[in-house]
């Protein structure tokens, strides 16, 4: 799991890194869509979407990584008789990480959005290595 953050964290600084990009093109810079140049809002900056591709498979690459390690192993270590409740718990932690994709949702205007991508691939480092500092043991363990 502790790899699924670091692949998140290089993710969302790889978007951070295309967000840069797009505000360094014109017509609009750091305000897309939003001066005269961009007619009305139909031209957009000057970058191809497909910059974009990586950023995509290496978030699903990571909720993989993520998601299907803590759905394995939270049902490989529950006791028998509760492992529907082990299994919707781990449910309930995909909707608290949505929860909190909407609470952060409002940051995601121009150009903060920059930023936002940027503390999200800090604060993706910083649990990373805090998770692997408590759970590393359990690897151990294991083998």
């Amino acid at each position: 799991m502790t790899w699924a953050f670091v692949t998140m964290s290089g993710s969302m600084a790889f978007a951070a890194g295309v967000q840069k990009l797009v505000y360094s093109r014109g017509p609009c810079y750091e305000k897309p869509l939003v001066c005269e140049a961009s007619d009305g809002g139909r031209i957009g900056n000057d970058i191809s979407v497909w910059v974009q591709i990586p950023i995509f498979f290496f978030l699903g690459l990571a909720e993989i990584l993520g998601f299907t390690t803590l759905a394995e192993y939270s049902y490989s270590e529950a006791p028998t008789n509760m492992r529907t409740l082990v299994q919707s718990l781990v449910q309930v932690s995909s909707g608290i990480g949505s929860a909190l994709g909407m609470a952060v949702s409002p940051l995601s205007k121009d150009p903060k959005v920059l930023y936002l991508y940027t503390a999200l691939a800090a604060t993706m480092v910083v649990v990373a290595s805090g998770f692997w500092v408590v759970f590393h043991r359990y690897d151990r363990n294991r083998n």
